[in-house]
This record gives structure tokens, C-alpha cells and sequence, in this order.
């Protein structure tokens, strides 16, 4: 944070707790630097407006969090939307919108990359909602973990097969597979 001449940090602190407390009760942004700068912690330098908007004040009123995600949402797809379209002008001409679309295409990707990540964060009062909605569930998940523990039939080690039951078991294949089969006549 950068020094204000003639203010503490501690002042600075100060006025802004003061802020929060005029926001909350739905006072003017102007009103409260009017109301601001009449105290003596401002120092030399008046607040204006620019600075007290720097102190985000109004980020701390309570936001729908269901409003917040559709807003965030909505913002991505028209990034997204317009990523597509400098897209397809870059096929139409590729020198003249080249930038256009490494542009649109840095914007979506650094938003979709912020709300996926924003998305995979877990709060711990939340509950991650069911994968699969069926009746069974649990016994679902059961013959899935069931499955998982099977030894492959290769690694199972039948122990070793005699020769003359693979020729038995080569012949029932090839009576059952292997009929009419004719040699090629010609070779390259």
C-alpha cells in the first residue's frame, strides 16, 4: 500500500473501518469522502474519490453466491464467444486478425482458468453433490470396487498346459473356426 503523506497506516486503517461501517449502512460513496475528510486523520491530502474506490469497500457487502457464479459465468462466454469469432476471421484472413485472436483467446482462457479453479475449490461447509443419481448406489460403487480387486486371467497362472492339450484345444478351434480355408494360389 502506498504512503499518504501526513497519515499513518493506522489512520489509514482507521478511515477505512469507517468506510465499511457508512457502506453497510447504505450511505453514498461521495457522502462518505465528505464525511472523511472532515476528520483530522486524513492528514495533508484530502481523500478523493479515486482513492477511496482503490479500498474496494463495497466488495465486502454480502453477494448472492448463486448470482456470483452465473455473473462469472456469463463473462467467460462472451470471452469465449468472442475467442470463436476472431477465430474465424483469422481463417478468413490470417495476417490481419492474428492478433485479434491471440488476444480473445489469452482473455478466455486466463477467466475459464480462474473459475475452474475457483470451481474446484472446496469449501469445507460444502458437500459435493452425488455422481450418479440411482437407487443402487452403494452397491454400484461395490461391484465397481469388486471388479478393481479381480486378478487378470493372465496373471492367474492356470500352471503349465501339456503339449497334448494345447494340440486339443488348437484342434476344437480350428474344427470350429478354420473351415473351408484354402491356401493362396499365388504369392508376391
Amino acid at each position: 500500500m502506498t504512503r499518504v503523506k501526513g497519515r499513518s497506516e493506522i489512520a489509514t486503517d482507521e478511515l477505512k473501518k469507517l468506510a465499511l461501517l457508512f457502506a453497510e449502512a447504505r450511505m453514498p460513496e461521495r457522502a462518505i469522502i465528505a464525511h472523511l475528510n472532515t476528520l483530522d486523520m486524513v492528514g495533508e491530502h484530502a481523500l478523493t474519490l479515486k482513492g477511496f474506490r482503490r479500498w474496494h469497500i463495497f466488495e465486502f457487502e454480502d453477494v448472492d453466491k448463486a448470482q456470483l457464479i452465473r455473473l462469472t459465468y456469463r463473462d467467460v462466454m462472451f470471452l469465449r464467444d468472442r475467442a470463436y469469432e476472431a477465430t474465424a476471421r483469422c481463417e478468413m484472413n490470417r495476417y490481419m486478425y492474428i492478433t485479434e485472436r491471440a488476444y480473445w483467446w489469452g482473455l478466455y482462457i486466463s477467466a475459464l482458468h480462474i473459475m475452474l479453479r475457483q470451481a474446484m475449490a472446496v469449501d469445507a461447509a460444502a458437500e459435493l453433490p452425488p455422481q450418479f443419481i440411482m437407487d443402487n448406489l452403494d452397491k454400484f460403487y461395490a461391484d465397481i470396487r469388486a471388479v478393481q480387486q479381480m486378478t487378470p486371467p493372465l496373471a492367474q497362472g492356470k500352471g503349465e498346459e501339456t503339449v497334448e492339450q494345447l494340440s486339443a484345444r488348437m484342434k476344437a478351434f480350428e474344427d470350429r473356426y478354420a473351415k473351408d480355408l484354402k491356401l493362396p494360389e499365388e504369392t508376391l
